[in-house]
């Protein structure tokens, strides 16, 4: 089990859902947590499907234009959907 992910690409941002651009989510523990972030899986992201696959990835620094670098991984949209639904299946688990 990992600790919470405050920064995973699955998290909400703080402000998700606002009409007036104000926050309608806030971490109550890490107060000066930054909430979710679009720009690739976080670390703890990558250690969560490494283990539900039961794999480590292999490096690459060549990404395809049908694929995104994430780190050091390069996936194809359909894995980043599936990995997105894992992440938040697991999520509602541990609630």
């Amino acid at each position: 089990m990992t600790s919470y992910d405050y920064g995973s690409v699955m998290h909400y941002q703080a402000n998700a859902f606002s009409s007036n651009g104000l926050p309608t989510i806030r971490a109550t523990k890490n107060v000066s947590a930054v909430l979710g972030q679009r720009l690739g899986m976080s670390p703890i992201d990558i250690l969560e499907v490494q283990r539900y696959y039961g794999c480590v990835p292999t490096p690459t620094t060549t990404p395809t234009s049908a694929a995104i670098e994430t780190n050091t991984i390069l996936m194809s949209s359909t894995i980043l959907i599936e990995i997105a639904l894992i992440l938040l299946f697991n999520s509602a688990i541990s609630l």
